[in-house]
């Protein structure tokens, strides 16, 4: 669990590429909108989405949890409309490697991998556990 808080924390700092996100000029303020779907529990997960949004006033996280994770989010990536950030547990599932959307998938999961492995991990202490 702590490994998909980290990487939901991290993907959370991308301020381009996710959701409707943008930069406001005058105060170089992040505003926007970000979608995140995982097989976390709305409420094991409010304490940090709670640390994001003190965080980043500015930034909507639209969290979405599924008890049946798996079946929910193959559905999502084989019609095309999928949250901006996606826990991939393990390995990568056939719906991420197959179908019509493998080539997009695959390319943003190789690019969100080798942009992790560049970024300063900024994670408060209460979440390093």
């Amino acid at each position: 669990m702590v490994a998909v808080l980290l990487t939901l924390l991290v993907l959370l700092q991308f301020p381009a590429d996710f959701g409707s996100v943008a930069h406001a000029a005058q105060k170089n303020e992040i505003r926007g909108t970000i979608s995140v779907a995982s097989n976390i529990s709305q409420q094991d997960m409010q304490q940090y989405l709670d640390g994001f949004n003190k965080k980043h006033p500015g930034i909507e996280v639209k969290y979405q949890s599924y008890s049946d994770y798996d079946n929910e989010v193959s559905k999502q990536i084989q019609g095309g409309d999928y949250p901006d950030v996606l826990f991939v547990p393990g390995s990568v599932p056939g719906a991420f490697t197959t179908g019509k959307n493998c080539r997009f998938c695959l390319q943003s999961w190789i690019l969100i991998t080798l942009s992790l492995s560049m970024i300063r991990l900024d994670t408060p202490e209460e979440m390093r556990r």
